[in-house]
């Protein structure tokens, strides 16, 4: 394996639920884990168990507006984010892009989990939408957007003085006192290594198979 992919996943990280109407979907997090556990791409990987993050760790991986919005979003002001909700707001495929970074080609056709009845009632990873979903954008719409988008940047002034804004939350910058350094593997009971692919295969003839696993 060329790359050098990591993998993440909080157990209880699909427990939470902020609203309808809320970017933030936790649950999306334990659907992809499932399909990433049963396409058996776990086996590809080196799996971690690392310390949670602060903010300064997660500013390494992601921009200071987006960490500064997770601080300071919260259901009942999240109207007066409207603009950044749309900006951070995400859908991506994250079960086929993890098969793309292990390079491990996945089937179209779902296997089966505890979330299986959440893909009907195509039951793929890529279901055709295109069909079902009316595109109501005229060209002549979307051309007025740009135009009118166009002509508001034109009269944007400089950046305004320091508005009054909510303090940010401070649950990402709690110190922490026995971590160990982010950058050295450590024991090996944090870490699980990638199966060749040599020393496995699926079936119902694979004896070291499990039933029932858990990352």
């Amino acid at each position: 394996m060329s790359n050098r992919t990591a993998y993440f996943y909080d157990p209880d990280v699909g427990n939470f639920h902020y609203g309808a109407g809320h970017p933030m979907k936790p649950h999306r997090l334990s659907l992809t884990h499932s399909l990433v556990l049963h396409y058996g791409l776990y086996k590809k990987m080196q799996v971690f168990k690392p310390y949670k993050a602060s903010q300064h760790d997660m500013c390494r991986f992601h921009s200071e507006d987006y960490i500064d919005f997770l601080q300071k979003v919260s259901p009942n002001n999240m109207q007066g984010f409207t603009k950044s909700l749309n900006t951070f707001n995400v859908g991506d495929d994250w079960t086929y892009e993890t098969s793309l970074l292990v390079d491990e080609p996945i089937s179209d056709e779902l296997p089966y989990s505890e979330y299986f009845e959440y893909f009907a009632p195509d039951f793929t990873l890529h279901p055709d939408v295109s069909t079902r979903i009316e595109n109501q954008n005229s060209r002549q719409y979307l051309e007025q957007i740009r135009s009118t988008v166009f002509e508001n940047l034109k009269m944007l002034n400089h950046a305004p003085s320091v508005q009054i804004h909510d303090v940010p939350s401070d649950i990402l910058s709690y110190e922490r006192t026995d971590e160990g350094d982010p950058d050295e593997r450590g024991s090996e009971d944090n870490y699980s290594r990638p199966e060749a692919a040599n020393e496995f295969y699926d079936g119902d003839h694979d004896n070291d198979k499990e039933s029932d696993v858990e990352i």
